[in-house]
């Protein structure tokens, strides 16, 4: 654990950037793209994803997973074509800078003040709880208040020496030990229950099923078209923490591959998860009859229109190709609703497809 600790605050204190504010804030704006991308898988798998997701896994099933998929796929293409070139040539160091200049001074004031209250009182929070939570399973004796004092002095020790240039650099290290220790845990926690497939028959198959009734306590179906996508739009598209990493990228290039490596890494998960969907739908068939599937066919068949009409009305290129992009967004929700596997599987491939070829 001391080596883990040290090598990670070395690794950030020695690539830190003080000479100026662009050095500080943005480290320079010469980050590469696998940098970028695993400083913001880093942010996505804090210790509060990791121990919230799982312990809601564990209570209600793996319906919480929706979370990285319906609440960050779409969302996560809108931002890599129509929000992140805006970004870097507007050469703003902050969001709240950016709506400055886009707006007045009242909405930077007002999204400066809802973001430090939100990092402050809830994501810092709840992270640093978290961690400390974890923590004592490694040192049961220390008392949870001087666990989250180290955490705390442990991040800031490096962060506010260094700047941004230190935090990420840190986060690589971070990453790496993320990837390898989530592997090991898998392996381990299937080995201890007896496999996958004991799991899967001691399971009730309604927890093994993403979509979830109206009534459901944890990420009903609705949750899926209302919520999780503007909470996604929130994290991916406007959140100061996972923006700021792509403000530092040398060219929209590697802010694209940097963000696309980060989506790579974090929808693994969710596209073991969509495999096991397609196993799954055959045994609950009822949870995609009815309100859901009728609703997300209608949005799917009203977006399809909207990206069709929008590119036969347009004459410029880009406009053209945004357009394009909305309709191909509505034949993956079409594929989502049908509910079957040969849907899934087209919805995952379809996917995977356009983020390589375009």
């Amino acid at each position: 654990m001391a080596v883990y600790v040290g090598a990670t605050g070395a690794c950030g204190i020695s690539k830190s950037r003080r000479d100026g504010a662009e050095d500080y804030f943005l480290g320079g704006r010469g980050m590469t793209w696998p940098v970028i991308g695993l400083s913001m898988l880093a942010m996505c798998g804090s210790s509060a994803s990791r121990v919230g997701w799982a312990g809601d896994a564990y209570a209600t099933g793996i319906s919480v997973f929706n979370y990285g998929i319906s609440g960050a796929v779409i969302v996560l293409v809108s931002f890599l074509w129509c929000f992140l070139p805006f970004y870097l040539r507007s050469g703003v160091y902050t969001m709240p800078e950016f709506l400055e200049g886009r707006y007045d001074a009242r909405s930077r004031w007002y999204f400066s003040f809802i973001t430090v209250a939100g990092y402050t009182f809830l994501d810092s929070a709840v992270t640093l709880y978290a961690g400390a939570t974890m923590m004592q399973h490694v040192f049961p004796g220390m008392p949870l208040e001087w666990l989250i004092r180290g955490l705390a002095v442990v991040a800031a020790s490096y962060t506010i020496v260094g700047g941004l240039s230190a935090v990420m650099w840190g986060d690589l290290v971070q990453s790496v030990m993320l990837l390898a220790g989530s592997a090991l845990r898998t392996v381990s926690a299937f080995a201890k229950a007896g496999g996958w497939h004991a799991v899967m028959t001691a399971v009730p198959p309604e927890n093994l099923s993403l979509i979830r009734p109206a009534t459901a306590p944890s990420v009903p179906w609705p949750a899926l078209i209302i919520t999780l996508p503007l909470l996604g739009f929130y994290f991916w598209c406007t959140s100061q923490a996972m923006v700021q990493r792509t403000l530092s990228a040398r060219s929209v290039n590697e802010a694209r591959w940097g963000t696309l490596f980060a989506g790579l890494l974090t929808k693994v998960g969710a596209y073991a998860i969509l495999r096991l969907v397609a196993d799954v739908i055959p045994r609950a068939p009822t949870l995609y009859d009815g309100a859901f599937a009728t609703a997300l066919g209608w949005i799917a068949a009203a977006t399809m229109l909207a990206g069709v009409l929008g590119a036969a009305y347009h004459w410029d290129l880009r406009r053209i190709l945004a357009f394009n992009i909305v309709s191909q967004i509505g034949y993956l929700l079409l594929e989502i609703a049908l509910g079957t596997p040969a849907g899934a599987s087209a919805a995952i491939f379809y996917t995977v497809h356009h983020l390589v070829e375009k």
